[in-house]
């Protein structure tokens, strides 16, 4: 399998859907291999929002036959935390316009919309615990963005810190927020049997994203403002129970790290030819990152998610 790790310039915004993510743009791809790929062609878009009250993650999950949509709040400092789902046989397809995008999935579990329009990015979701109401702006500059490939096809995009604003309302309790917004599009036609831990953090200095498994190093970057550095692959040990300490790595221990688990949300999706075993752990990292030239960096509470993925699609 051949991998391939972009260490990108300044990109277009992340909503500015690259080809081949939407199936209205694959006509650009060989007849043959469209003929392969699309009964097995997946995509989704996750987002990661952060402030030091509270993250929160939401997910649109494209299996072409079926269709997911789940969000978690996290709430460390609170007793409880709050997860959300939906699921919907079928596709729920992007609308395409001339300006933008919008996308609109879910059910009374969760009902999702995810828009991009006039250089400004919405999501809105809505729960019977939780909803949220989020906006920004496409920044003119645009933004660093981890990019990989693999020969499955697969794609995948990640970006890291961009500024948000967002109203929360949490069993009728509203707040508002400033905090950061990270993304991860991934699309493309992945083995039927797929497997991977990842590990993904953001702060207004320090950021990153490791896997273990599936396409590897190739998607293992550290992001800081001035660009992405390429990593080894992760090495990531998920704990026996929910709640106690991840350790996660990588390969060549540059990255040294303990993720301290707060909430989790979790999956096992049973649903005949198709199965999930999902983990998705919200909390904090704290450890190292030794540069090139030696000097090491200390890494405090850094806001993230770790999470284990083995799925039969």
């Amino acid at each position: 399998m051949s991998n391939l790790f972009s260490m990108s310039k300044r990109m277009p915004d992340w909503m500015n859907l690259p080809p081949g993510f939407a199936p209205e743009q694959r006509h650009h791809w060989p007849l043959s291999e469209r003929l392969r790929h699309q009964p097995r062609f997946k995509r989704w878009i996750y987002l990661h929002l952060t402030t030091e009250a509270h993250q929160l993650g939401v997910a649109w999950v494209d299996l072409g036959y079926l269709t997911k949509v789940f969000a978690h709040l996290s709430l460390p400092d609170e007793p409880q935390s709050y997860s959300a789902e939906a699921l919907q046989p079928g596709a729920r397809p992007l609308r395409l316009q001339r300006d933008g995008w919008q996308l609109r999935a879910g059910n009374r579990g969760l009902w999702l919309e995810m828009r991009q329009h006039a250089g400004q990015g919405l999501l809105n979701l809505h729960s019977p615990q939780f909803s949220l109401s989020a906006h920004w702006q496409t920044p003119e500059a645009g933004l660093h963005q981890l990019q990989a490939k693999s020969a499955f096809p697969h794609e995948t995009r990640k970006t890291f810190a961009q500024s948000a604003q967002w109203r929360l309302d949490v069993r009728g309790k509203v707040s508002r927020h400033e905090g950061f917004l990270g993304s991860d599009l991934s699309w493309g036609s992945p083995p039927r049997r797929t497997r991977w831990y990842w590990a993904y953090a953001q702060g207004p200095e320090l950021g990153f994203n490791l896997v273990e498994g599936f396409i590897g190093a190739a998607e293992c970057g550290l992001w800081r403002p001035q660009g992405i550095t390429s990593l080894s692959e992760g090495r990531i040990v998920m704990p026996e129970q929910a709640g106690e300490n991840w350790l996660v790595s990588t390969e060549d221990k540059r990255l040294d790290l303990r993720f301290y688990e707060t909430s989790r949300y979790r999956d096992q999706t049973r649903a005949g030819v198709i199965s999930s075993d999902f983990i998705q752990a919200y909390g904090y990292y704290s450890g190292t990152y030794c540069e090139a030239n030696g000097h090491l960096i200390q890494i405090e509470k850094l806001p993230g998610v770790a999470e284990f993925q083995d799925s039969l699609w």
